[in-house]
């Protein structure tokens, strides 16, 4: 233990696989099933979900499905999105609590709207 916390073997967020940035953020069952409902709503579900991408490569790989001005909103989004996810993962590591796809989705709606009130694109 470091800091009085216990190392744990796998995923906060899935329970899975090994924690590792790439998995947090991009190969996680949770993680997946977040950027599939974004991904979908933004019309570019198609995107691949390949276990073989880094986070780096995930994020480029995603971006190059925009042009113009959505690709610097997309950046904004990607970062918003690894942002609420590791806040979840905190969450679950330090406050034992829980959210599902579908509340993470709406708190990042939430946190959405404040980013672009203070004028993020």
């Amino acid at each position: 233990t470091r800091d009085g916390l216990e190392a744990r073997p796998t995923c906060y967020l899935c329970d899975q696989e090994a924690e590792t940035c790439d998995h947090i953020f991009v190969h996680c069952s949770y993680a997946k099933h977040l950027w599939w409902q974004i991904l979908q709503a933004l019309g570019v579900a198609r995107a691949s979900q390949a276990n073989t991408l880094t986070l780096p490569e995930w994020w480029e790989h995603t971006r190059n499905l925009f042009t113009g001005t959505r690709k610097k909103g997309y950046d904004s989004l990607f970062t918003l999105v690894v942002w609420q996810l590791w806040k979840e993962r905190n969450a679950q590591l330090f406050r034992s609590t829980e959210a599902t796809v579908q509340q993470l989705l709406t708190s990042l709606k939430q946190e959405m709207e404040l980013w672009i009130a203070a004028g993020a694109t």
